[in-house]
């Protein structure tokens, strides 16, 4: 599956500042897959990725003390809010992530019609539902910045496509383990990029 376009091969950006996560939101749980991916995003030159950051922030990150399971939810949106409101050129980001969308619709349809074994196409899929996660963090972070239609209208189009090859891709994938997809499938069981690994 080739690259996903970035915010800056496709339109001049102004990139958001780093995601800080130990100053932003030091009160989390400590999750190892989860630090890795945020960091990797957070610290990203991509400005589509760091919005992933919040979003993945806001849809993944748990309290590192149970005093704190009520609180942590609104202490995370007023987070996110405030990260957010620094941001300029959200609509063009908008539109870079609605485009990385139709990419992935195409990686799905070419996927459906090559001639070469399915097996092969193993590691192509697991990008192409880890990248689908991607995009829900950045609707998930546009949102709360009161964006993300054009997102939701894209990101539909390409879940219709996604359902449809759910059987197919559930042989593909079904000794595969990926910590990120598990937690999706069990927080949000009925995103259809998280229903292929297994559950210990």
């Amino acid at each position: 599956m080739p690259e996903l376009e970035t915010a800056e091969t496709i339109i001049e950006l102004p990139i958001p500042p780093e995601v800080d996560l130990e100053a932003l939101c030091p009160g989390r749980k400590q999750i190892p897959w989860l630090e890795a991916y945020l960091q990797e995003l957070a610290t990203s030159p991509a400005a589509t990725d760091r919005i992933a950051a919040i979003g993945g922030l806001l849809r993944f990150s748990r309290p590192a003390s149970s005093t704190q399971r009520f609180s942590f939810g609104y202490q995370l949106a007023d987070i996110a809010t405030a990260w957010l409101a620094q941001c300029t050129g959200l609509d063009r980001m908008e539109r870079v992530a609605c485009r990385q969308a139709g990419q992935l619709c195409d990686a799905l349809e070419e996927m459906l019609t090559t001639e070469a074994p399915l097996s092969s196409y193993t590691d192509a899929a697991i990008s192409i539902l880890c990248e689908r996660d991607t995009l829900e963090s950045v609707w998930v972070a546009l949102k709360k910045a009161s964006a993300g239609e054009s997102l939701k209208e894209s990101l539909h189009v390409l879940d219709l496509q996604g359902k449809s090859m759910v059987p197919m891709l559930g042989d593909l994938l079904k000794d595969v383990e990926n910590p990120r997809l598990e937690a999706v499938q069990w927080q949000e069981p009925d995103a259809w990029w998280g229903q292929f690994i297994p559950l210990p």
